[in-house]
């Protein structure tokens, strides 16, 4: 008798482990079938997937960045020459500012178009718009030329002249995210008003965050591809939408980092709220690692755009050889 149960119980284990398989299999196929969880704000941002995202980690992508950035003599010496020129247009014009601003000269638009009208509004009238539309101009060439030197870094080759005129191409598609930026913070920051201050200045970083989350790509995206504005405009939005709410919330970083992180870290400096001509040295060396934090963000968003081109492109994408 006790060899009969063992028999049986020996003969129902296999039985078991094949009946526990089949449920987990189905469990993983009902998984893989099952649809994507919203993404932030429901299908706002796009859908968040349950499984990896496309434009791969934050992580990874501000490591390219930085490293694309800090490690190109060209990039680092145009972000710094712009740097001195943002500095040096506001103060040949009678602008009376800090060194503090040498933080946010450099950040990317709609930030740094919100802060070429601001100083530009110091001249009043006419000459404050001719005046605010040629600094975005500006802007907008040295973003386009330093996406292009990024691209040809990130492409696995040296940022060389030829990425820089290349770069060129993305100047109309940055001046006219810069005006759309502008506009929509004036605009946005006028009907914020009646939230009064606290839910103001909440709502205004959303606003950034957003614009910067539908607009991020398109310097990237003019440099490796001939399409025109409509077409760029819409795969930026599309390229968004495959990370979901990952990607706001990389925009949200970087909008933070530059807006409350750097700021607090640059009251260090005595000197940094002062009104002066002539900052210190030390005041120019922190504009100098907040000039390269921005650039290297600028690199970054241009190294989730190449992750996400071939999830978006209807023919294969060339790439430089190594």
């Amino acid at each position: 008798m006790t060899a009969k149960k063992r028999s049986k119980g020996k003969g129902q284990r296999p039985q078991q482990a094949r009946t526990s398989a089949a449920s987990e299999r189905a469990t993983v196929g009902r998984a893989l079938d099952s649809p994507p969880r919203p993404g932030l704000f429901g299908g706002l941002f796009g859908r968040r997937s349950t499984g990896p995202s496309a434009l791969g980690r934050l992580t990874t992508a501000l490591g390219r960045g930085f490293l694309a950035a800090g490690g190109s003599l060209p990039i680092l010496l145009v972000s710094f020459v712009a740097l001195f020129g943002e500095w040096a247009v506001p103060i040949a014009m009678g602008t009376r500012t800090t060194p503090r601003f040498l933080v946010t000269a450099m950040a990317l638009p709609p930030i740094g178009s919100a802060i070429d009208y601001q100083s530009a509004q110091a001249l009043g009238g006419t000459a404050g718009i001719v005046v605010g539309f040629a600094l975005l101009v500006l802007r907008a060439f040295v973003v386009a030329v330093l996406a292009g030197l990024i691209i040809g870094v990130l492409e696995g080759g040296r940022a060389s002249l030829r990425d820089a005129r290349r770069g060129l191409r993305a100047v109309p598609f940055v001046v006219a995210i810069n005006v759309v930026g502008l506009s929509a913070l004036l605009v946005g920051g006028s009907l914020l008003q009646v939230l009064g201050f606290g839910l103001q200045f909440l709502g205004n970083v959303m606003l950034i965050t957003a614009l910067l989350h539908f607009l991020g790509f398109v310097p990237a995206i003019a440099v490796r591809e001939r399409l025109g504005l409509i077409d760029t405009l819409r795969r930026s939005r599309a390229a968004a939408s495959l990370a979901g709410g990952q990607q706001f919330t990389f925009c949200l970083l970087y909008v933070v980092a530059l807006l409350f992180v750097l700021p607090l870290l640059g009251t260090l400096n005595e000197s940094g709220g002062l009104i002066t001509a002539n900052p210190s040295v030390s005041a120019w060396l922190y504009g100098m690692v907040a000039t390269y934090v921005n650039v290297s963000f600028l690199a970054a968003l241009s190294y989730r755009w190449m992750a996400a081109e071939p999830y978006l492109a209807t023919q294969p994408v060339r790439r430089r050889a190594r």
